[in-house]
């Protein structure tokens, strides 16, 4: 499977879970309307592709790990801003409220579902680091040098 593939792939696998866990989380919570919502999870599963794509430039390893690290800890922060900001702006009084209820949207709604495209990511895109480090590892290079003599 090509580098390409394997990129849309995640996307596509990343969007149905995000996109599923959002609806869910919805549900639950009892809102209408609830597939409007779907058009705010698909920009920030592109970004993370985006950022994933990026990353494994030369298809390391550890480069996976560390965007996904680095994406998860991203998203906490900029949802605990988010939340903080939104929790600021909260004032008594008619449409007091505005701010806090758009960034328990963004949090909730947008942030936590699209959280569970790293980790998609990062196992949809596995077998790209896989192959490109295990034709430079040690033990293969052990092995055909054995298999030389």
């Amino acid at each position: 499977m090509g580098v390409a593939l394997h990129f849309a792939l995640a996307f596509a696998l990343s969007l149905v879970a995000a996109g599923g866990l959002q609806q869910a989380i919805m549900l639950a919570a009892g809102e209408r309307d609830a597939l409007i919502a779907l058009f705010f999870v698909v920009p920030v599963v592109a970004l993370v592709t985006g950022a994933f794509a990026v990353a494994l430039r030369r298809r390391r390893r550890k480069r996976l790990r560390w965007a996904a690290g680095l994406l998860l800890a991203a998203m906490l922060v900029l949802g605990g801003a988010i939340y903080a900001i939104g929790r600021a702006t909260l004032v008594p009084g008619i449409a007091g409220n505005i701010g806090y209820l758009l960034a328990l949207f963004v949090d909730l709604y947008v942030l936590l579902p699209s959280a569970i495209a790293v980790p998609v990511h990062a196992w949809v895109l596995h077998p790209l680091t896989a192959t490109a480090e295990g034709a430079t590892s040690t033990r293969s290079t052990r092995r055909t040098r054995d298999a030389a003599a």
